[in-house]
């Protein structure tokens, strides 16, 4: 037991930069639920289309060409679902600066 806790001990500098990094990629994080839950609202045009999943994709090679013309990819404009007033985006950003919070706060620390 002694090996694997002197394995996984960092130095407090290296542990501090990680959860300063980790709290930056929380921030960008929260920044693009901002931009696609702003796009949900209306409140800034946002891309053309959204990427569509293979799986709507025909596997049959004689429909392809129809399918590519028929296939239509979903729309960023409208959230999937909604709950409690917010969708996903809207969620994302919440969960993301809850997170980026914690982070940053732990790499504040005074070390013991």
């Amino acid at each position: 037991m002694a090996i694997a806790s002197s394995i996984f001990k960092l130095p407090v500098q290296i542990t501090r930069l990680l959860l300063a990094l980790i709290g930056v990629a929380m921030l960008i994080g929260a920044g693009l639920g901002v931009y696609h839950a702003g796009v949900e609202w209306g409140f800034w045009a946002g891309p053309i289309t959204c990427a569509t999943g293979a799986p709507s994709i025909t596997t049959n090679a004689g429909d392809l060409l129809g399918n590519l013309n028929a296939i239509k990819a979903p729309s960023c404009n409208d959230a999937a679902l909604r709950v409690l007033g917010l969708s996903f985006a809207g969620w994302n950003v919440i969960a993301s600066l809850a997170l980026a919070a914690v982070a940053f706060f732990g790499a504040s620390r005074k070390s013991r």
